[in-house]
């Protein structure tokens, strides 16, 4: 049966934005954390889970009494400096016309800040998501919720993320999960969190949700 209801990962996934986010974090550093240890870009991909941010700037070397809310201050200003130069993913914009075409839902499922939606609006993109749901912390039950608002059975609907955190939520909720691998995470832990597929390029969801038409 073809897919319906297509659940989409924002940073990292719909959004190249990996680099500026790893500018930031160096930057966090620079900033308030001088003596500590700024990991490579690979050993970021490697560290990087939202769930643990703060934990992987501790464990680097950040001071502990910094407060959290500062850091998180720090960093977001920094990204949002860099991140008006940030375009969509390879072959982002492809699929998702092509969803739209074929009449899926196309929902973002994100733990983004809803001022996000300025790069969405920017992009010129806005108009191709049926819903956006930001600063998800729950993705699982948030997931749960979507289906049973869309009247979609798990099996129906797909997630498409770049970091291991959404993989297990998605695979929790039982819906199809795509591994995208050129987000935050390595693709050794997409692979690792073991998702139905793993795709080197948006493309590649283009051509799987395809194939699941025909």
């Amino acid at each position: 049966m073809p897919f319906q209801l297509a659940l989409l990962g924002w940073n990292g996934t719909l959004l190249d934005d990996l680099d500026v986010a790893y500018a930031a974090t160096a930057h966090l550093f620079e900033l308030i954390a001088p003596r500590a240890t700024v990991s490579t870009l690979e050993e970021y991909r490697q560290e990087f889970s939202s769930s643990q941010m703060l934990e992987c700037y501790y464990t680097r070397g950040g001071s502990r009494t910094v407060a959290g809310d500062r850091i998180c201050r720090a960093w977001r200003a920094h990204y949002e400096f860099l991140c008006d130069h940030t375009r969509l993913a390879d072959g982002a914009e492809k699929m998702l016309r092509f969803l739209r075409k074929c009449g899926i839902p196309i929902i973002i499922v994100s733990a983004a800040s809803k001022e996000t939606i300025r790069h969405i609006e920017r992009l010129g993109i806005a108009h191709l998501f049926d819903r956006i749901c930001f600063e998800v912390r729950d993705k699982e039950q948030t997931i749960r919720q979507i289906l049973d608002r869309e009247k979609v059975a798990a099996h129906d609907a797909f997630y498409v993320s770049d970091t291991t955190d959404d993989i297990a939520h998605g695979k929790q909720a039982k819906i199809v999960t795509f591994g995208y691998m050129r987000g935050y995470n390595s693709p050794d832990w997409i692979r690792e969190a073991k998702p139905k597929y793993m795709v080197e390029s948006l493309i590649d969801v283009f051509n799987i949700v395809r194939a699941n038409i025909n």
